[in-house]
């Protein structure tokens, strides 16, 4: 599969939903810039505006099979990027059980305005859809500027396994959202399916 690709020095902007819609959680989303079960890639020094979401980090068994496709989603680097106006998150990481995100890092990027009401800077999200339970291992989130967004960094209750996750030297600044921060790191109990249509800008399959 495809890995080991840089995209810098790009501006992504208008990846929305324009109607229609898709029960496919996942990959099957409205994002700038989606790697999807790829290894090694570098996301840096871009200019991300109004995309649903900006950086999706997708670890997912696929309908074309692992033989078609990459089985690992690990070793991505996402930095020094601006990414505003999101209806959604800044960065999101997903996986399903059958494939692992592992050993990402997230790095002095400026998040803001992920405004929508379950929208966060960065978020970690599993749904359980093949063997095993869904693992996000060794995320660094460092030196990030995260303002204006309803959470900050959130990691939600579908998530398993996060052994190895570190957030720290983050910067943020936002308002109350019932008794919780805006700016905090947040284990969240809330589960969703998200409908939207297929647009990518970048799109990275291993």
């Amino acid at each position: 599969g495809v890995g080991g690709v840089t995209v810098s020095g790009f501006t992504i902007r208008g990846a929305v939903q324009e109607g229609g819609t898709a029960s496919l959680p996942g990959a099957q989303a409205v994002t700038g810039i989606l790697i999807y079960n790829s290894d090694n890639n570098v996301i840096e020094n871009n200019i991300l505006v109004n995309n649903l979401w900006h950086v999706f980090v997708c670890a997912e068994w696929s309908t074309a099979g692992s033989k078609y496709l990459g089985s690992s989603c690990k070793n991505n680097r996402i930095a020094n990027n601006i990414m505003r106006d999101s209806e959604q998150d800044g960065v999101y990481l997903y996986s399903d059980g059958s494939v692992f995100v592992e050993d990402t890092e997230i790095v002095n990027n400026e998040i803001s305005n992920a405004y929508g009401e379950q929208a966060s800077g960065v978020e970690f999200w599993g749904w359980r859809a093949g063997e095993g339970d869904p693992t996000i291992t060794n995320t660094v989130v460092k030196g990030n500027l995260i303002t204006g967004c309803t959470y900050g960094v959130r990691i939600k209750e579908g998530v398993s396994d996060i052994t190895g996750t570190s957030v720290n030297y983050n910067n943020g600044k936002g308002g109350e959202v019932g008794n919780r921060s805006r700016d905090s790191v947040i284990f969240s109990i809330n589960h969703a399916v998200q409908l939207y249509p297929f647009t990518y800008c970048f799109v990275i399959v291993g």
